[in-house]
Parts: structure tokens; sequence; C-alpha cells
């Protein structure tokens, strides 16, 4: 196992702990498996778009409150894995270290996801945009 921290790094390990913000982005694509952290306790869960984005089925628990819709679309799309506590979660990283076809599936369903969402800001401005310039003409 391996703890990440400024002066202690290996080249090669079996377990990447990271416990300060901003160094998952860059190894997701490095790892087998993705715990976002966070989802354990109540804290309102993690945003699980950047294992995702490299095609990494997040694993995630059951404190998702700040993003319900983005996990239930996961879920729904068998894009990630939900689990309620420790014990689950190392019995999943097991299944899907062990199972690198279902992992690859689940993580080219999540990269999909992240694709298909892609603009989401520019097309709610655009609607917006369009209600309000018919509310002006009177339409």
């Amino acid at each position: 196992g391996l703890c990440l921290k400024k002066r202690q790094r290996r080249e090669e390990a079996d377990l990447l702990l990271l416990d300060t913000v901003g160094e998952l982005a860059g190894l997701d694509r490095l790892a087998d498996a993705v715990f976002v952290g966070g989802s354990l306790v109540p804290r309102g869960g993690p945003n699980i778009l950047e294992p995702a984005a490299f095609a990494q089925p997040p694993v995630f628990g059951p404190h998702m409150e700040n993003f319900q819709e983005m996990a239930a679309d996961f879920l729904a799309a068998r894009a990630a894995v939900q689990v309620a506590n420790e014990r689950e979660l190392g019995a999943t990283w097991v299944e899907l270290i062990r199972g690198e076809e279902k992992r690859r599936r689940m993580g080219e369903s999540a990269k999909a996801l992240v694709e298909s969402n892609r603009g989401a800001t520019a097309k709610s401005l655009e609607r917006i945009a369009a209600i309000l310039d018919a509310h002006r003409s009177g339409a």
C-alpha cells in the first residue's frame, strides 16, 4: 500500500491513497477502481464526474445528498456502484478489479454519461434566452 505524501512517493504501488484536494483528477486514468471519498459519512457526497470522464466507474457510499440526481443517473445506467459501508466497499473493489470486462463496460457507460451531458450549461442558457425573448415579444 501507499499513502501519497510530498516526500514519500514510489514509482509503482498496489494502492494509492490521496488525502488532499486536487490530486485525483490527474490519476483517475491510471486506476483499476476508484472510490470517491466523502460519501460513507454524511457530508453531502462527492462529485463523481472526474473518474467517470476517464472511463472509471465511480464507487461511492450512501451519502450523496449534494449529487442525488447524478448518482441516480449513474446507478440507473450501471455506470457506478453504491455501497452501504466499508465492508461492501472492499468486496466491490475486489469484484471490479477481478472483473475486467464488467469494469470496462461500466467505465464506458460512465464516460458516455459524462459526454452526453457536456454543454448542459450552454443548453440551459439558450432555453432561458428563448423564453425571455418570447416573453418580451408577447408570444
